[in-house]
């Protein structure tokens, strides 16, 4: 995958990274594991979580303790999805549409 490559080129060249995330549980799930996984990895990862106060798995938003966040052990990427918490999200992106920060424009151009 290109994050698998990205990595790889990351430790060829001897540069450090770390994960950083404002998405909801299904994602944070993902790069915790890949995180868990990735030996090369040796900073902290940065997240938005303290904002989050709504989500579409079960458990309902991670919840940092002491600046940790525990890698999920279920099955699969090891969180279950709250179908009603996804209906929400559908109809709100329905009703107000797609984010605009990412899409409208107020991203600094580079």
């Amino acid at each position: 995958t290109g994050t698998l490559r990205f990595i790889a080129a990351c430790e060829k060249g001897g540069v450090g990274f770390w994960f950083y995330s404002g998405d909801l549980g299904i994602a944070t799930a993902a790069y915790l594991h890949l995180a868990a996984a990735t030996a090369y990895l040796d900073r902290p990862s940065q997240s938005l979580l303290r904002w989050t106060t709504d989500d579409v798995i079960a458990s309902g938003p991670f919840s940092p303790e002491r600046g940790v966040i525990d890698v999920p052990t279920g099955p699969g990427l090891g969180v279950e999805l709250d179908e009603p918490a996804l209906a929400r999200c559908v109809e709100r992106f329905a009703r107000e549409g797609e984010y605009e920060f990412y899409t409208g424009g107020s991203l600094p151009k580079f």
